[in-house]
């Protein structure tokens, strides 16, 4: 059934239809995204996984039910040991997670416990990451510096994470402002970076 899914979500068609929400079931087929995330083909878990669901998250055509449910899945995606050996699944889960965050943002939904955890696995997450593959022409992107910074920095511009977390989103993104092993940075990460930094600063 999978890959069936991966199939029709690759069509043209299929495509169209994500980006425009011309879905009468967009709470279940958004929960059935988040099945593609790993996928190695970056059509799909770029181009309709998080193009979809970014799209269906900033235009608010999600439920806050379905918010959460993402909410929750994604968080746990990125605060679990890591079980995807190409390491698609947590840079992109950080990724869309920080548009699931965007959403609290502009209109709080989450419980205080919720943004104390996600900032908790997010500043985990960013502290730990050792793969600094960015892009690839055959798979795309990897990115996870970069799409943990999008995460954090979302959380740093949410009015109510409290000064005590700030200090902690701070600490983690100095973390990867040098790249460990002797790694030199070449997709954008130290602008991302900088950006959740001077954020934090700034708030």
């Amino acid at each position: 059934m999978r890959q069936a899914f991966y199939y029709a979500a690759a069509s043209s068609t299929q495509r169209e239809r994500v980006c425009s929400g011309r879905f009468n079931e967009k709470t279940s087929y958004g929960q059935e995204l988040l099945n593609c995330i790993d996928h190695s083909a970056p059509e799909i878990r770029d181009g309709i996984v998080f193009d979809g669901l970014s799209f269906w998250l900033r235009n608010e055509m999600l439920t806050t039910t379905t918010t959460q449910t993402l909410f929750t899945a994604l968080n746990q995606i990125l605060s679990t040991t890591n079980k995807d050996p190409n390491n698609f699944a947590q840079p992109f889960a950080a990724l869309i997670l920080a548009e699931v965050i965007r959403v609290d943002r502009i209109s709080p939904y989450l419980t205080d416990i919720q943004r104390q955890d996600v900032v908790n696995t997010g500043t985990h997450y960013m502290i730990s990451i050792d793969d600094y593959r960015g892009f690839d022409d055959t798979v795309g992107w990897r990115h996870a510096v970069a799409h943990s910074a999008d995460l954090l920095l979302q959380l740093t511009l949410n009015k109510q994470i409290t000064a005590s977390l700030l200090q902690q989103l701070l600490a983690a993104i100095s973390t990867q402002v040098v790249a460990k092993h002797g790694h030199f940075y070449h997709y954008g990460e130290p602008k991302k970076t900088g950006e959740a930094c001077t954020a934090v600063i700034l708030v």
